[in-house]
């Protein structure tokens, strides 16, 4: 038995509006059941329990889960007590230990998150596994996919999407948002908030930049066929509005992984790459999630939090990745010169395949040696060409790398020097 949708089992009118909810079940006595709410009354009569749930605030939508459960429990100070419910009889085959792994990313999740956004007042936090493939986030309450407590996949997915459910106990349930503009707020930071989850677990960040590069692959070859293209996808402003008849999947895409990207890019251009320090952008992010606490936030609001830190207006950022549908195609070129000091000149030049005037953006670029030496320069690009000489390296450059940390969602094309007019 699985709740198929959460959204249409119980009389509502409009799916944005707030309600006390005080839900009344009636279920065998050897299942457990679970529910948006607090018990406040339970009684069991021969075969039959009974049992009452009430929420203490309003909230948006309500479900519940029933089944035959195990149970882990987490206490420690400074976070809601977790209790995680696995399935007792549905995982023949699965890896041992499986419901540990899961518990742990809760509860790894939940400091982490506390840690870079702030605190969420909540006393205690109920996950509980699915027979269906999704996950979805309730007031403290998490359904996650049974393929999730299977076990832990190489690629990073798994700890990912465990993060991105537990991240919208703060984007989607703390801060709402809005209006349908606004949904990449708690789509695309929960997204993003389970990849930096996933990075902060990792030992590297190959997992983490291996599933950025594949959001940027799906995202640039939306649609692309062999000799034509379908429909472009719309912006993010555009929210469900992406997904219609002949773009289904363009809500995902470009609210969920688009809208990760967009924070990406943010936090790249506020961290200090010579120490990796990101604490500019969490930053950031705290005086969001602690400004618009328990109220609904929209994408204007965001953008001012946005200026202020950046100490600048950003409306040419928000112009061009959330309000347009643009992507840069750059094509870049670069000369090196040995200078009479014994220094390396390098002129490089760069041009938008995709005529874009208003563009803008700041992109790394790496020179390397043959013996690993290396210097990194931002550069500012504006408009369709830009040329610009770097500051002189005192080694030979063996490889010059454009846009190396993954940090502008583009596509490059390494060209000779004259081919740029």
């Amino acid at each position: 038995f699985y709740l198929k949708t959460s959204g249409g089992w119980f009389p509502r009118y409009g799916t944005r509006k707030y309600s006390n909810y005080e839900l009344t079940f009636k279920y065998p006595s050897t299942m457990d059941l679970l529910s948006v709410g607090e018990k406040i009354y339970e009684s069991e009569i021969g075969s039959v329990k009974f049992s009452r749930w009430a929420t203490k605030d309003k909230i948006r939508n309500a479900s519940f889960n029933i089944g035959t459960f195990k149970t882990f429990e987490y206490n420690e100070d400074g976070i809601p007590n977790i209790k995680v419910y696995h399935s007792k009889y549905g995982h023949r085959g699965s890896v041992k230990g499986i419901e540990n792994e899961v518990g742990e990313d809760v509860v790894n999740a939940v400091k982490f998150f506390r840690d870079t956004f702030g605190e969420i007042e909540s006393d205690s936090l109920t996950v509980t596994e699915i027979p269906f493939y999704h996950g979805e986030a309730f007031p403290d309450l998490i359904h996650l996919s049974f393929v999730t407590f299977t076990n832990t996949r190489y690629n990073g997915f798994d700890e990912k999407f465990r993060g991105h459910e537990v991240a919208h106990q703060w984007w989607g349930i703390n801060v709402d948002f809005e209006t349908y503009h606004d949904q990449w707020l708690s789509e695309g930071f929960a997204e993003y908030s389970g990849l930096m989850f996933l990075q902060n677990e990792s030992e590297n960040d190959k997992k983490f930049n291996t599933i950025l590069e594949e959001y940027k692959d799906e995202i640039i070859n939306n649609r692309k066929q062999i000799f034509w293209e379908g429909q472009e996808a719309g912006p993010i402003y555009l929210g469900i509005r992406t997904s219609g008849k002949e773009t289904e999947g363009d809500y995902n895409l470009i609210i969920y992984r688009k809208g990760a990207w967009v924070l990406h890019m943010l936090r790249m251009m506020l961290t200090d790459h010579s120490t990796k320090d990101d604490s500019k952008f969490k930053n950031m992010m705290k005086e969001y999630f602690q400004t618009y606490k328990g109220n609904k936030a929209n994408t204007a609001g965001f953008q001012k939090i946005v200026h202020k830190h950046f100490n600048e207006n950003m409306d040419w950022f928000f112009n061009q990745w959330v309000y347009d549908t643009f992507i840069p195609f750059y094509q870049f070129a670069y000369e090196t010169e040995k200078t009479e000091n014994a220094t390396y000149k390098i002129k490089c030049k760069t041009a938008l395949e995709n005529s874009y005037p208003e563009h803008k953006t700041i992109v790394p670029i790496l020179i390397k040696a043959e013996d690993e030496r290396f210097e990194r320069f931002f550069v500012k690009l504006e408009g369709d060409k830009t040329e610009f000489e770097l500051p002189p390296v005192s080694f030979e450059p063996d490889e010059i790398i454009f846009d190396d940390l993954n940090s502008v969602l583009c596509e490059v094309d390494y060209v000779d020097w004259d081919d740029i007019e």
